[in-house]
């Protein structure tokens, strides 16, 4: 009975392959197999089709191509070395202000604030501004939810606020003093305007020859 079943098996099975286109090869004729496609169901629905940015948008409108990779190292003419792109003011390549060790003081600036802390809020600012632009992106796009780009500026701004009362408590209480500013190293005076202005002019004689 099995000898019989897999005959007749057999049998349906070369029957259904003659059936199908035949090609001529150096092995003798061949049945061409049909392409067999298996569609699966889906557990969950299709993702929507991803937005373009302000960006993207501008850039396909004026016909702008996708930037080239860049190389990590660049050279810093400053030192003569090859630095690297991003990174620490000390390991950076061509680095702005911020890495100088004296800054002009320019006619509407103020001589008592320090100049270092004022570039690093503004560059604090500048990257805020960057995140908050990118998360309104992504909003856009509809990869994060509606009011995120939102919480975050709240956040940012709460967080601020509590570190300046820290600060302002710090400085009240004598705890710490603003960086950057130089102080008369020779006393433990707490610090003020007279003090200020006393080891800013022992800074201007000690550096006058330079």
């Amino acid at each position: 009975l099995l000898l019989r079943k897999a005959a007749e098996g057999t049998t349906q099975l070369l029957r259904e392959l003659w059936k199908l286109p035949i090609e001529n090869t150096d092995v003798g004729p061949m049945a061409k197999l049909p392409s067999v496609e298996t569609k699966l169901p889906r557990a969950l629905p299709p993702p929507p089709p991803k937005q373009m940015t302000k960006w993207e948008q501008f850039a396909r409108e004026r016909g702008i191509g996708p930037k080239s990779k860049r190389s990590r190292k660049v050279f810093d003419e400053a030192t003569g070395e090859w630095k690297y792109l991003t990174g620490s003011v000390e390991n950076k390549a061509n680095a702005g202000p911020e890495s100088w060790p004296i800054i002009e003081v320019k006619k509407n600036d103020d001589p008592m604030q320090d100049p270092w802390e004022r570039l690093r809020e503004e560059k604090k600012t500048r990257v805020g501004k960057n995140t908050e632009a990118r998360m309104r992106n992504a909003e856009r796009s509809g990869q994060l939810t509606k009011g995120s780009a939102n919480k975050m500026v709240k956040n940012q701004k709460r967080l601020e606020k509590q570190r300046e009362l820290t600060r302002e408590t710090e400085r009240k209480n004598g705890i710490t003093a603003p960086a950057g500013v130089p102080t008369d190293f020779g006393t433990d005076q707490k610090r003020g305007k007279n003090s200020t202005q006393l080891a800013l002019k022992a800074t201007q004689t000690s550096t006058a020859s330079l």
